[in-house]
């Protein structure tokens, strides 16, 4: 099945916002366009990046971000919107955030690190990924779902919700690529100084990682995202196991997040 790039508002201050429309499923159906966007920061849109938002009517955002993320960059939306966010306990906080080995890691140890992290993401991403879902059986409207980068935490929930529609997993690790083309994670940091883009550090920090290091963490290696998803089939057996068991979707929510999402 050929990829379609999807539609990417061109935004002054946005970080990777694009829309999940527009992907076919094996049944020939297509993901509606316009009501479900993944995106990263949030913190840096202009007033006239809010102009070319309002015609999208998202009125739901899920925010995937730690606590200190939030406040150090924090949404600023300048329309109502209801707002869906949780919170990691301490442990998986402090290892999401990343580690002082960053410093003097290697290239194949950030490597194993993405990996690692990926594996386990089924596990503390359960929990905002039910809140996506709620948002889209409880809203009328477009959601939004986001971290900082768009990149690792978005990625994955956004697999997960192509992956529920019944997007074929090449599609799903192309859109999760597509994210090398929608963004320069070194030029956004160079505009907005202030920006971490999910890091413990800022990119050009001195205390920072080396730059063959940022580039294996910055990158949106499909490895990374094949790797989580072998974990989920291979404990759930499917996507849709995995949003039974671990999510708690009961089979007439996934039927209404389908009606909901998908082209009839």
């Amino acid at each position: 099945m050929t990829f379609r790039p999807p539609y990417q508002p061109q935004l002054s201050g946005g970080c990777n916002l694009r829309d999940l429309g527009g992907h076919q499923t094996a049944t020939g159906q297509e993901v509606r366009k316009g009501v479900i966007y993944r995106s990263g920061v949030l913190a840096y849109l202009t007033p006239s990046d809010h102009c070319c938002l309002a015609r999208s009517q998202i009125r739901a955002i899920v925010d995937l971000r730690r606590p200190d993320e939030i406040a150090e960059e924090p949404t600023d939306w300048k329309f109502p919107v209801r707002r869906f966010a949780y919170r990691l306990d301490a442990e998986r906080e402090a290892a999401q955030r990343g580690s002082p080995w960053m410093q003097s890691a290697t290239p194949d140890e950030a490597r194993r690190f993405m990996l690692q992290s990926y594996e386990s993401m089924h596990e503390w991403l359960a929990q905002p990924l039910r809140a996506i879902f709620d948002a889209v059986l409880d809203e009328d409207v477009a959601v939004l779902f986001h971290c900082s980068a768009g990149k690792d935490r978005t990625g994955f929930c956004a697999a997960i919700v192509l992956g529920l529609l019944g997007v074929s997993e090449e599609t799903i690790l192309a859109e999760y690529a597509f994210t090398d083309k929608a963004v320069d994670f070194v030029d956004f940091a160079a505009r907005h100084r202030a920006a971490r883009l999910g890091l413990a550090v800022r990119l050009d920090a001195p205390e920072g990682p080396r730059a063959d290091v940022m580039r294996v963490l910055t990158r949106a290696d499909p490895d990374y995202l094949r790797a989580a998803l072998a974990v989920v089939t291979g404990r759930y057996g499917s996507v849709e196991g995995y949003v039974r068991q671990a999510l708690g979707l009961a089979p007439e929510q996934i039927a209404a997040i389908r009606y909901q999402l998908l082209d009839a």
